[in-house]
Order: structure tokens, then sequence, then C-alpha cells
């Protein structure tokens, strides 16, 4: 062989088989794997670590304000096995204290199956419920890094610690909020209305729980016309979700209704008012509106009660939404319904930190999954 043909052969470069993999390739691939095991390693000691320090409280906690209403309320139920159907403000006068009974339900079948003391345990088997469920729908759909920085998110604010540790309706509404608008998303994001059955449902469980499934499905309605004023075939699915919504909700809605016509009548029923208010309930509705609502207050209270990480993480979506311009930005639905929440908050002066806890997983979830784009 003469020395040009060898120095020929020497020049020619080795085919891979395609489809084969470099040792290094294999090694790469083998070291991201075992980052991804530790950090989910990392996730699942500091949520075990996380509930207990909430439970570890819990044996200290007492009823007070409204969780001894919400007791009663589920004490009711679970002696008589029936719904209340009287609206409390129309006995009292006060449209601030109505309760829907879903959250009383599942309370006093709870207390059935265990008995009393698991009335404390209750918002704590809901967080653990709605951790593992929402880590397991975003990561299936997003990708893990979003769905542990989601969770994450949630457990840094003081606001989620404070409403497990209470007996209160607004962890059942947080929990069917997420389920709400994110199934709402898949469906508009994959085109199924079988996703919108699904938010609808939650929607109106929602309704059943807490006044904000109102104010959701007055934003979902507002979907729909905008859809159905540009002629998208996305209409019709915001139609199947708010019509579910109003299925599950109008039976209750309207026995509510019936039943407070006939004890109290038509007036009294619709509008909460009769005729002799007692004075406490007039001073409580008072004392309930002597406080500054105005957006500079609300801004000022949220980052008081949820703290400069929550607070951080709205403002990612909007960079995020702000850098890759409105009309790329894939959930622009979601990030204005964020607004359109705490908007109406502002208006109907609510400030509470145990209310705002509504609007988290909106937060968390935009947050995440604006956090692993922009890194």
């Amino acid at each position: 062989m003469s020395n040009k043909e060898k120095r020929s052969r020497q020049k020619k470069p080795v085919e891979v088989e395609e489809g084969a993999t470099t040792e290094k390739e294999v090694t790469a691939d083998v070291k991201v794997k075992a980052f991804g095991y530790f950090l989910n390693a990392c996730l699942l000691i500091f949520f075990a670590y996380y509930f207990y320090k909430i439970y570890s409280f819990l044996g200290e906690t007492y009823f007070w304000s409204d969780e001894n209403v919400h007791a009663y309320i589920s004490s009711v139920i679970l002696k008589t096995h029936r719904i209340p159907f009287v609206l409390p403000e129309a006995i009292y006068g006060m449209r601030e204290f109505s309760y829907p009974p879903l959250f009383h339900i599942l309370s006093a079948v709870a207390m059935a199956i265990v008995g009393f003391s698991i009335l404390k345990y209750i918002n704590l088997i809901l967080l653990i419920c709605f951790v593992i469920s929402s880590y397991i729908l975003i990561r299936m759909y997003y990708g893990k890094y979003e769905a542990s920085i989601a969770c994450l998110l949630l457990s840094l604010s003081a606001v989620t610690a404070i409403n497990t540790i209470r007996f209160m309706t607004e962890m059942l509404s947080m929990v069917l909020v997420f389920f709400s608008f994110f199934f709402v998303l898949l469906s508009l994001k994959e085109s199924k209305k079988g996703f919108a059955v699904i938010a609808g449902l939650s929607t109106g469980l929602l309704l059943l729980t807490k006044q904000v499934g109102i104010v959701v499905l007055s934003f979902y309605g507002l979907l729909f016309a905008w859809f159905l004023l540009r002629k998208s075939r996305e209409a019709w699915i915001m139609l199947t979700a708010v019509g579910v919504s109003v299925g599950v909700y109008l039976p209750y809605f309207l026995l509510t209704i019936i039943n407070n016509v006939d004890v109290f009548g038509f007036m009294s029923a619709w509008l909460g008012e009769v005729e002799e208010r007692p004075k406490w309930a007039i001073e409580a509705v008072r004392s309930f509106r002597m406080y500054d609502s105005s957006l500079k207050e609300f801004a000022h209270l949220f980052f008081a009660q949820h703290g400069i990480i929550i607070s951080i993480s709205i403002l990612l979506p909007l960079y995020y939404f702000i850098r890759v311009r409105a009309k790329d930005f894939p959930h622009h639905h979601i990030f204005g319904m964020l607004i359109y929440l705490a908007g109406a908050m502002v208006i109907w002066h609510i400030t509470n930190a145990r209310h705002t806890i509504v609007l988290l997983p909106l937060i968390t979830f935009l947050g995440g999954y604006s956090f692993v784009r922009i890194a």
C-alpha cells in the first residue's frame, strides 16, 4: 500500500450508526438523572418536614371566630343528615357571612368516620392532597422543574401554613381554584372538551364552597364572550365549562332561594335583609369595613402577608409576558384571571390574608413556569 493511500485512509471520518450514543453522552445522561433523583429526594424530605411541623402545631390549636360557626354548621349536618338551606344573612342581615355547604358536608362526613377531633386536621389533609396532585399534573403536562418550583413557592407563603392550621373554607377554595384554572388551561391548549368538563365541575364545587366561585365563573363568562366575538372554537370549550359549573351549582341555589322565600319572603331572601336586624349584626358589618382597601393598601398587606418571594413571583410572569410579547405568551388567560381576581378583592374591600390564598395557585404556577423559561 502506497503512502498516499495510507494518508487518505487515516483522514476518512469514522461513520457513527444512527441512534448510537457516545460514552460521554451516556455519562452526562446518568448525571442528569442522578441530579433529578437528588432534587426529588430533597423535595420529598422538605415537604415531609413541612407537613410534620404543621401537624405538630395542630394539637395545641383551638377554634375561634368563624371557625366556631363552621364547626357548628358541620355538626348540624352530621346530626340532622340535612343540608341547611337558610342563608345566615337572611337571619342576621349580614351578607358577608354566607357559607355555601360543601366544606361543612366534607367536615360532617369526616366527623362521622373519625370523630370531632378530625376537624383540626382537615385542612392539612387537603394541603397534602393538593401538593401531591398539583405536582403530578404540572409535571405531567409541563415538566418536573415547573412542578417543583410551583410547590416550593406555595410552601414559602405564611398564608398557606396559617390557613392549614385554622378550620376555614379557604384551603378547599384554593384547591378548587387550581383545578378550575388548570383544566381550563389544558382544555384551551389541547382543544379537549373533557378537560372543560373537569374545569366546570371544579368551578361548580368552588361555588358550593366560597363566594369567590362567582368571580371565577364571571371571568369564564367573559372569556366565552371574547372567543364568541372572535368566532373562535374556544368559545364552545368555555361554554362547556360555564354550563357544567352552573349545572352543578343551580340545584343548591334554587333550593336555597325557594326555602328562604317560603320562610322570609322574596325580598329578604334575595337581598339578605329582614325588618329587624340585631344590633350586634349592624355593628359587626360596620367594623368589618373599617379599613382602607385601596390598591396601595392591598399591595402593602399582600407583601406583608405572603412575603417577598411570593411578591417577586408575581413579577416573573409579568417580565416573561413583556419579554416574549403578549401574543406569544401561552398563559395570558390565566394571567388575566389573576389580575381579575385581585381587582375584585380590591373593589370588594377584601384584604384579609386568608382570603388572598386563592391567588396562590395562579401565582405559583405562573411563577414556576416563567422562572424555568427565563433561567
